[in-house]
């Protein structure tokens, strides 16, 4: 960024932060009507209107007591590409320049445990699930609620339900049922009727189980169905991870391809091995749920608490898989063959795992290794 335009951004923030303040303290020394209501020690405090362990501060959307914020036309929130930082992003003559948060609090005079200060807190917290915010949007659903602010299908419903019914054939037979994860192949056995007599039977075991008596499977049923619905949201995150496996087989395949060009299984070689220690995480993540939920019964018995295991679990899946999204569709459309676009796809992925799943030391060396003289950043930060 030039010192020219480093010093109109701060001058341009400097104004419009100095207007803002103007404009509070004339509303502040406005005299209140005779009838006017005395405020609150809590109002006098500035305590949020929600919980504060969850640093809300009553809004459902994005909010600022500053003005300076919806002064700046086309400003939003998003998160760094370097660093994976929030910061404000503002226009300036086409340019987009970043503010990270540490600095817009100094700059607009932001006070610690303020609306405002909880405000940035909330929104960086929101970043994880959603890809950028303008002043006046909705706060995700996680932050607010803990409920998921994105859908899943009545299929994945369907599937989560069987799958959870099927733990309960296996908990009454002790047998191994269960062992059938594949969701088509899941929801055909569970179409079997000498498999919905299983079911039904191991529902009303589970009745009794729980001590509400063989007859009243209806309390199992909507037990069943109300972790179904959180379980949904683990099964639609399981069909995305499975484009990591995808981009896996492809690497696969292009390295037959590029056999003998040493310089494109160079490329090839580093990127599949830390496309492996992603798969595991994953892996191991999803492995953790099921195991979670795989004694079935002490689940129904802790509901309220297993559903808060899930909704943390989903929400520390969906947060990884979504910084995936834009590279997984590359790989979606990029068919297997030599060409210099796959190549350049090859490095990009490089460039996303290795400062993700390479050990520190070697992410080190290796950017250092990396690095080339003059190779700007296409993102401005101030």
């Amino acid at each position: 960024m030039s010192e020219e335009t480093e010093t109109k951004a701060e001058d341009i923030v400097a104004d419009e932060a100095a207007e803002a303040a103007e404009d509070t303290s004339a509303a502040g020394d406005a005299p209140l009507p005779d009838d006017a209501p005395s405020p609150s020690p809590a109002e006098v405090a500035g305590s949020p209107k929600k919980s504060d362990a969850l640093e809300l501060t009553g809004d459902e959307t994005v909010t600022f007591d500053n003005k300076v914020f919806s002064r700046m036309e086309g400003s939003y929130f998003r998160k760094s590409e370097q660093e994976d930082a929030p910061v404000f992003v503002v226009n300036l003559g086409g340019e987009e320049v970043t503010l990270p948060f540490t600095g817009l609090c100094r700059e607009f005079g932001i006070e610690a445990n303020s609306h405002d200060d909880k405000m940035l807190h909330m929104i960086a917290q929101s970043l994880d699930f959603v890809k950028f915010l303008l002043i006046g949007d909705a706060i995700p659903k996680e932050i607010l609620t803990g409920e998921a602010s994105w859908e899943v299908s009545d299929e994945h419903r369907r599937i989560a339900y069987q799958r959870l019914s099927m733990q309960l054939v296996t908990w009454m037979t002790g047998g191994d049922e269960l062992q059938v994860t594949d969701p088509e192949q899941l929801l055909q056995i569970a179409e079997d009727p000498a498999t919905k007599a299983k079911i039904s039977e191991a529902f009303g075991a589970a009745a009794e189980s729980l001590g509400y008596g063989k007859d009243q499977r209806e309390v199992v049923i909507e037990r069943i169905e109300e972790l179904a619905e959180e379980i949904a949201f683990i099964e639609t995150l399981r069909e995305k991870y499975r484009d990591v496996l995808v981009m896996d087989e492809k690497l696969k395949k292009l390295k037959a391809v590029f056999g003998r060009e040493r310089s494109v299984q160079d490329l090839i070689t580093p990127v599949s091995r830390l496309v492996v220690v992603a798969r595991d995480e994953f892996e191991m993540s999803f492995d953790e749920i099921d195991a979670q939920t795989g004694e079935i019964i002490g689940v129904l018995k802790n509901l309220k608490a297993q559903k808060a295991y899930i909704r943390e679990s989903r929400d520390e899946i969906y947060k990884r898989l979504m910084a995936w999204e834009d590279l997984l569709a590359s790989w979606r459309k990029e068919p297997v063959g030599k060409s210099r676009a796959i190549i350049d796809l090859i490095r990009e992925t490089y460039q996303f795992l290795a400062p993700r799943f390479m050990r520190a030391d070697e992410w080190k060396l290796s950017a250092h290794l990396h690095d080339k003289p003059g190779d700007d950043s296409t993102e401005v930060v101030w």
